[in-house]
């Protein structure tokens, strides 16, 4: 057998852990329950870990690759250990014991780790492209670099993608789910969960729950699903669907196509040449003159189904026209920003000096602008 560890290093090793980039200071403090607890060194394990892992193990330091399952360790064995850290680039295949409640750091190769219980994880890859199946506790899992794929069970779990094309299934906890450098893949349960985009172009498509999706500054696809949202656009051209539910969608700075869905929905349209069609709800679109910066922008509103109103608020308007046949309304803004707005049932703001909100409807929207 050509493996051995040696069962009496200080965890002040864990230092020079951190030291060499293995492990970073803030998983380091996940791990470290108490310094003076035992460090085990397991150099080119075999394909298992059963009986190279001493009892009173707190941290396990693994210099090799292989595939590796922790059943068949004793119930103190396993709950003794505080971290597994595999230091080497090679792979890495593990079978967490459902009874292991510490932390995995893996190294710089393409590892694979399966958990199915019930107690929470952290677990930090390495620069490898990696995958992790999470069980159904509240997992902590940063993937690092490398195009990785984490699927999480169904507790209240913090996914960090990292860097790299990164694929991301969570289960129906509610979820913090953070994108990184890359053009990531989120699909996200059925919880309240909590999505921030990256600097890729990234997709996310949520489930059915009370969701928060924030945008950041690349060409991203933004579906809240069912449930009440909140979606936010960054600056890049974006889609955004609202889907079923009273959502709320607030576009950036870019290009952004906006779907509100079934649902009451308020959609705040930014500066850009958005396209907006708000759905079949009573819904509100919002077009604030502090959002609006750009003389050559033609926004298109489209209220679709159901009694739409559309708030220019604090905008000056300089001229337009209406079709009541067709219901539709162009309106030019006094930076040259041009409204092209159909199915929209009324328009309010403060448009006089007096700061007093008008309701106008779409038939007398002409006559409204014959007295500016």
């Amino acid at each position: 057998m050509s493996s051995n560890y040696d069962n009496d290093q200080s965890t002040s090793a864990l230092t020079e852990l951190q030291d060499s980039g293995l492990v970073d200071g803030a998983f380091l403090s996940a791990l470290d329950r108490e310094r003076g607890d035992t460090l085990s060194v397991i150099v080119d394990p075999e394909t298992s870990l059963v009986d190279q892992i001493p009892s009173g193990s707190d941290v396990v330091w693994i210099q090799g690759g292989g595939d590796f399952s922790l059943d068949g360790l004793s119930r103190s064995v396993i709950r003794d250990m505080n971290a597994l850290i595999f230091s080497t680039q090679t792979n890495v295949t593990l079978d967490l014991s459902s009874l292991f409640r510490g932390s995995v750091i893996f190294g710089a190769g393409d590892d694979f780790l399966t958990y199915s219980g019930r107690i929470a994880q952290n677990v930090q890859g390495g620069d490898g492209n990696d995958s992790v199946i999470g069980g159904t506790g509240s997992d902590t899992v940063k993937g690092g670099a490398g195009e990785d794929s984490v699927v999480s069970g169904n507790g209240k779990d913090i996914i960090d993608a990292g860097d790299g094309d990164d694929t991301v299934d969570s289960g129906t906890g509610n979820d913090s789910i953070l994108c990184g450098a890359g053009n990531d893949s989120i699909t996200a349960g059925t919880g309240n969960d909590t999505i921030v985009t990256g600097l890729g172009d990234d997709t996310i498509v949520s489930g059915t729950g009370k969701d928060s999706i924030i945008g950041s500054s690349g060409n991203n696809y933004l579906d809240g699903g069912s449930g009440n949202d909140k979606i936010t656009g960054g600056g890049g051209n974006d889609v955004l669907i609202g889907g079923d539910g009273n959502d709320s969608i607030i576009s950036g700075t870019g290009n952004d196509t906006i779907f509100g869905g079934a649902g009451t929905d308020t959609i705040t349209v930014g500066d850009g040449s958005d396209i907006v069609d708000a759905g079949t709800g009573n819904d509100k679109i919002v077009v604030q003159s502090s959002e609006i910066n750009d003389d050559s922008t033609t926004i298109t509103i489209d209220g679709g189904a159901g009694r739409d109103v559309l708030d220019l608020f604090g905008v000056h308007i300089t001229s337009g026209s209406v079709d009541t046949a067709a219901n539709t309304a162009t309106v030019v803004l006094a930076d040259g920003t041009t409204l092209d707005i159909s199915n929209v049932e009324r328009f309010i703001g403060n448009f006089d000096s007096d700061a007093h909100a008008e309701n106008i409807s779409l038939t007398g929207l002409g006559n409204f602008l014959d007295s500016l």
